[in-house]
């Protein structure tokens, strides 16, 4: 029977015999070809993590969109409630002036039945 390691080793060696290949430069370019593999493998690592990260930013932008929009409700909400303020405070200032108008007008009244001294 054949020994299968043997034969592995004999196609080797006629390979390398035929091609002029160096054993060494085989390994060495197996080598390199296993370390691009494994910096590929750490960019699609790193790729992964940004994609993580941006997904991360996404909802929490998401989020903030959903404060800023219930923020803005609440200010338009204020911005309502102080504008009706004022025009109750104006309302109050009309019937003060009117009020301060009838006190005079009655103070006026009043001086002129006072008698002089």
């Amino acid at each position: 029977m054949f020994d299968r390691k043997e034969v592995i080793q004999d196609v080797m060696e006629t390979v390398i015999e035929n091609t002029d290949l160096d054993p060494g430069e085989v390994n060495k370019n197996i080598s390199k070809v296993m370390a691009t593999m494994e910096k590929a493998n750490k960019q699609f690592e790193d790729m992964d993590e940004h994609v993580g990260q941006l997904l991360n930013a996404s909802e929490n932008l998401d989020q903030s969109g959903t404060q800023v929009a219930q923020a803005g409700v609440e200010m338009a909400r204020a911005s309502q409630a102080l504008a009706e303020s004022v025009n109750d405070l104006n309302e109050t200032q009309q019937e003060l002036s009117s009020d301060m108008e009838d006190l005079q007008d009655t103070l006026d009244r009043l001086e002129t039945y006072m008698p002089e001294e």
